[in-house]
């Protein structure tokens, strides 16, 4: 699955992305540098241990390859796909989402677009094709959701569940849909409690 061989650079932010990223590290153990911001620095190190942190601009000039999760919160991805450009480096972006695809690459109205976009199911394919018909879409092993589904057998395994178990979880769509339509209950709902 690795692009191209050498050190990686993997860039995150983003829970989704990094819970994404940090398996598919712990399924694909190799040297890299990490360049994580907000919620992606806890995701990692619990899953990894201590992490050592390095600088974008230092990762992106000693890199041979980059991975990044997206962002609507953060332009720390957008910023790697420009510098990844500027040292002529392969980008790859890993879609975890089905939803705002532009949004997540745009940097003050331009769309900054990797070499190529991963995604974890055919839905997502589908729908990166559309946005991004120019682009490389690849349908790869999503590694978080093969270890959450290890996790459920054995929860399973130890846990009668009922048959009227239900498990809800919820995006925080209210922000997606206040920052796309200015109005948090743009679909009809939200994820808070009214």
């Amino acid at each position: 699955m690795t692009s191209s061989n050498g050190i990686l650079a993997i860039v995150s932010h983003d829970a989704g992305g990094a819970e994404i990223l940090s398996s598919f590290l712990l399924h694909n153990p190799q040297k890299c540098y990490l360049v994580l911001e907000g919620p992606a620095i806890s995701i990692f190190e619990r899953k990894l241990g201590v992490c050592i942190l390095t600088a974008l601009n230092v990762a992106i000039k000693e890199c041979s390859w980059v991975l990044c999760g997206s962002s609507w919160q953060s332009n720390l991805e957008k910023h790697a796909i420009i510098k990844a450009r500027q040292y002529d480096k392969k980008v790859i972006t890993f879609l975890d989402h089905w939803v705002s695809y532009i949004e997540r690459f745009k940097l003050y109205g331009k769309l900054i677009l990797p070499d190529e976009v991963w995604v974890g199911d055919d839905y997502a394919k589908v729908i990166a094709q559309q946005l991004f018909p120019t682009l490389k879409v690849d349908l790869v092993t999503n590694f978080y959701l093969q270890d959450i589904v290890q996790e459920l057998k054995i929860v399973k395994q130890k846990v009668k569940i009922n048959e009227s178990s239900l498990l809800y979880v919820c995006e925080p769509i209210r922000e997606h849909a206040f920052i796309e339509f200015g109005d948090e209950r743009y679909w009809g709902y939200s994820n808070v409690r009214t």
